[in-house]
């Protein structure tokens, strides 16, 4: 089960500063949530993340169109868009669709910025761009605003670089 609230997270954790933007960066996930504290997050498990990007790039499967569905399966939630070895990183959520981890998505938009040079400079551009937010919307303060500012600018770059809305925003 998902945290219900970030007070009751906060002691569970014993993390007095933990917000709403980072248990929402870490998927609202106890274990993920766990381990950021712990700051264990870059160890066994979550290194086979490395292992499941590598594999996409050694079979082709990264180009510019399988980047942008990866990207729109952020707001859609379709499994079929993303590439097969990444789909373990995701949480089925209801009717079928997948839910990113914000943590997993940055991982995986950073990896492949830096480790596939056939992507389209443009939306490298947009992928950094993407993944800043992402940790900004992390570490961002609740109060400021900033955090939900993010978030909405997140799923407007996201919907753009992907195409979601293209007949209807940008014909």
């Amino acid at each position: 089960p998902l945290i219900r609230n970030v007070l009751s997270a906060r002691k569970i954790f014993n993390w007095p500063e933990l917000n709403a933007g980072q248990a929402l960066f870490y998927g609202l996930v106890p274990a993920m949530i766990h381990l950021a504290r712990q700051q264990e997050l870059y160890k066994e498990p979550y290194l086979a993340k490395d292992t499941a990007i590598d594999e996409c790039i050694k079979d082709g499967l990264v180009t510019n169109r399988s980047v942008r569905n990866l990207l729109a399966s952020f707001v859609d939630g379709d499994r079929y868009k993303v590439m097969e070895p990444l789909q373990l990183f995701m949480d089925l959520a209801e009717n079928d669709k997948f839910r990113w981890i914000p943590f997993h998505m940055t991982e995986v938009l950073k990896k492949l910025v830096q480790e596939v040079p056939s992507l389209d400079e443009n939306l490298k551009v947009a992928m950094t761009k993407i993944e800043n937010l992402f940790r900004e919307f992390s570490t961002g303060e609740e109060s400021s605003g900033m955090v939900w500012e993010n978030l909405f600018l997140l799923v407007v770059i996201i919907r753009v670089v992907s195409k979601q809305f293209d007949e209807v925003i940008l014909p």
